[in-house]
């Protein structure tokens, strides 16, 4: 049954038979041996193959350092380039910077410069200058320390100074293009404190020396400033009906 077939089975009993017990132990001893013999081939040959990897992954390291360093010089070339770029771009940029600074504080349109000069003795210096910036559609204001505020951060009564100044700046320019036309007001002190509603009615009664002024108002006390300060205001009180 282990030789599976019976001419094999006759084979083996006839080794067997030929065969002592000190040639088996012979051939066990000898075939022990190769065994060995074969080990110490398959250890060594690991030892190779082990160096083999060892010196395969250090060309691979090598080669990605090499790989690296590469793109490392690379990428330095590229950053002189750009930072050549970037410190002609800043340069440019400050010199745009100035020219429109000084653009916008030399050369604004004339109906804001009159605006400023007005803006300015109205707020009693806290305001010194009007500015529309290069290019855009909105204005700024400057104060005494340098530092500009888009309207939208000014109080309530602030930004209505600054349009009325606005206006008198156009009124006045408008005045040295045409005939002087009148000009009618309604009660524009009304969210103005007493010094800055002293202010502005010093610059109506400025603007009243080339213009008609007609202010209207319910209001006693803007009455009483108008006639402390303007000589020849002229005040017709009007019925309730009326």
């Amino acid at each position: 049954r282990a030789t599976g077939s019976e001419a094999a089975a006759e084979k083996l009993m006839h080794e067997l038979e030929g065969t002592t017990p000190e040639q088996v132990k012979e051939q066990e001893e000898g075939t022990a041996e190769l065994a060995r013999t074969l080990e110490q081939r398959v250890q060594e040959q690991q030892r190779v193959c082990g160096g083999l990897k060892e010196q395969l992954s250090r060309m691979e390291s090598e080669k990605a350092g090499s790989d690296l360093r590469l793109r490392l010089s690379v990428w330095r070339q590229q950053l002189e380039v750009a930072s050549t770029e970037w410190c002609v771009l800043a340069i440019a940029r400050r010199f745009i910077q100035e020219t429109r600074e000084r653009y916008e504080k030399e050369r604004q349109p004339a109906v804001v410069q009159e605006a400023q000069t007005f803006f300015q003795r109205i707020t009693a210096g806290r305001y010194t200058r009007v500015l529309a910036p290069l290019g855009e559609e909105r204005l700024e204001v400057e104060d005494a320390r340098a530092a500009r505020k888009d309207l939208a951060k000014l109080s309530r009564g602030t930004a209505e100074q600054l349009y009325l100044a606005l206006r008198f700046g156009f009124i006045r320019e408008f005045g040295r293009r045409s005939v002087p036309l009148p000009v009618l007001l309604d009660d524009i002190l009304v969210n103005f404190d007493p010094p800055r509603a002293t202010a502005a009615c010093q610059a109506l009664i400025e603007v009243s020396q080339s213009h008609q002024v007609i202010l209207f108002t319910c209001h006693p006390t803007t009455v009483d400033l108008l006639r402390k300060h303007a000589q020849n205001c002229q005040v017709l009180q009007l019925g309730e009906s009326t």
